[in-house]
């Protein structure tokens, strides 16, 4: 008789998930019985599992999620021998690896996709500027003379992010410069906010400043519209998902990448992702718990990666550093610069009430959008936000 477990999945991609399941069960002789929810809905339903004790056995979540998991004691941490059957920690990229591995070392889940955001440039701008694209992004204050020069060139509009409320990757972008002046969010323990340190404000700042290059509307514009800006070539450069590019060259417009060029985000790159854990509820049963291994360890192997990540057609990318050379377009500036992107860049750590200081502070830094878009200097704005949210967090978090 097989064995059988549930596994959970997030959004709607059932066609390569199912042929992924269909494999593994006959190389495994288990059948995976699907659970699918949306984003939308899925830490929800992620939480009520925990409350109502009806989890699957395996689950595939966004991998900010694993702090607040760990704090209900609702996971089965993976053993250093599962992990070295899989080729080690060193075989993910560290990015990943590091969101799902608390501070002493245990690991709760296992890096299933990999996400991140690069600069995206207008060659020909950048040509008509006299901007050497081959230093033009490699730090924030190379970008920062480079949006200069395009401004003093005659290009309109040099910069073109989203920053309107509606916009949910202000953090993540910011993260970048704040991690490259040397600043941190929280300390290493979850205990004391450090997003209003010196170090960390500079780094926010430096990106804040940017507001200069962007349109004066721009926390009214919607985040498609301030995008179509630069895909429309009225923009020079601006910050797009990895999957956005490969997904517009796929879609039939190859010639326009002739004129643009796409490089890793200045100073540390922001590197998220899913990833696949195992329930405590796979422990009621030996059976339960090897197959829900078994399953996890599939999935992020290097034939699983290569498969699922050809068939999403390029939403995702994987995790692990020996199927980056699968990607597609190999040697273009835009895979080279997601290879860079992924490779070097950081997530944030699974510490206690991450949720909570995630939430809170990507609502605040919105805010300070808003405030530096009104005329208020971008020193008082961030100070004058952030200040008293760190004083608050502080005491939510030592207590």
């Amino acid at each position: 008789m097989r064995s059988e477990i549930e596994f959970s999945l997030i959004g709607s991609l059932s066609s390569p998930i199912d042929t992924l399941l269909a494999e593994f069960e006959q190389k495994q002789r288990i059948r995976a019985r699907l659970r699918f929810t949306d984003w939308l809905n899925g830490w929800q339903e992620v939480v009520n599992y925990s409350l109502h004790h009806n989890e699957p056995h395996v689950s595939h979540i966004g991998i900010t999620w694993v702090s607040s998991l760990m704090r209900m004691n609702a996971l089965r941490p993976f053993t250093s021998k599962e992990i070295n059957a899989l080729g080690g920690s060193s075989a993910f990229l560290p990015g990943c690896w590091q969101s799902l591995t608390d501070a002493e070392g245990m690991v709760w889940g296992l890096p299933w996709t990999s996400y991140t955001f690069l600069i995206a440039y207008r060659r020909d701008l950048l040509e008509q500027a006299g901007v050497d694209e081959a230093t033009a992004f490699s730090s924030a204050h190379a970008l920062e003379n480079t949006l200069a020069a395009l401004k003093e060139s005659g290009v309109p509009i040099p910069w073109a992010i989203p920053t309107n409320k509606a916009h949910t990757d202000t953090l993540h972008f910011s993260a970048s410069w704040l991690w490259g002046a040397g600043g941190k969010i929280a300390s290493d323990s979850g205990k004391a906010p450090l997003f209003s340190e010196p170090e960390a404000i500079q780094g926010l700042k430096s990106f804040f400043d940017l507001y200069r290059y962007m349109p004066p509307d721009a926390t009214q514009q919607s985040n498609d519209a301030l995008r179509g800006m630069f895909w429309d070539g009225k923009a020079a450069v601006t910050i797009c998902g990895v999957d956005e590019p490969y997904i517009r060259q796929t879609e039939g417009t190859p010639e326009i990448f002739e004129r643009i060029g796409f490089a890793p985000m200045p100073g540390v790159p922001w590197v998220g992702g899913d990833g696949l854990v195992v329930w405590r509820r796979a422990q009621e049963s030996l059976a339960w718990e090897q197959a829900s291994v078994a399953l996890a360890s599939y999935l992020v192997s290097p034939p699983a990666q290569r498969t699922y990540c050809q068939m999403i057609k390029n939403h995702h990318k994987p995790t692990r550093v020996d199927v980056l050379p699968d990607l597609p377009l190999q040697d273009s500036s835009l895979t080279n610069a997601v290879k860079q992107a992924l490779t070097t860049g950081r997530s944030y750590r699974p510490i206690p009430l991450w949720g909570r200081i995630e939430s809170q502070l990507s609502s605040a830094l919105n805010f300070v959008w808003e405030e530096v878009y009104a005329g208020k200097p971008t020193i008082d704005a961030l100070h004058e936000t952030l200040d008293p949210l760190a004083r608050r967090l502080k005491i939510t978090l030592a207590g």
